[in-house]
């Protein structure tokens, strides 16, 4: 087995570990329909920053780290959304 497809698929594990990390607090937003204690100017600087290195995956074209980001970039938009839609 090559050293490459290894790494790479332990990355992809981790980022997968780490992507999952935003499933409780969409989950909480969605549930409770309250977005009471959410900082949205955290979550926008997770956007913010997970657009940057979205790009920087892109023009490096590493397929994982995209993916990755990409996933991020979604999360991160889908509980803005969320936020904003059950600010009370």
């Amino acid at each position: 087995m090559d050293i490459k497809f290894i790494i790479e698929s332990f990355s992809l594990i981790g980022g997968m570990i780490g992507v999952s990390g935003y499933l409780p607090q969409a989950t909480k937003l969605f549930k409770e329909k309250n977005s009471l204690g959410v900082s949205k100017l955290a979550w926008y600087a997770w956007l913010l920053s997970n657009i940057i290195l979205l790009y920087y995956a892109t023009y490096i074209k590493d397929i994982v780290f995209t993916i990755l980001q990409a996933l991020s970039v979604i999360f991160c938009l889908t509980i803005l959304i969320l936020a904003y839609k059950y600010k009370k």
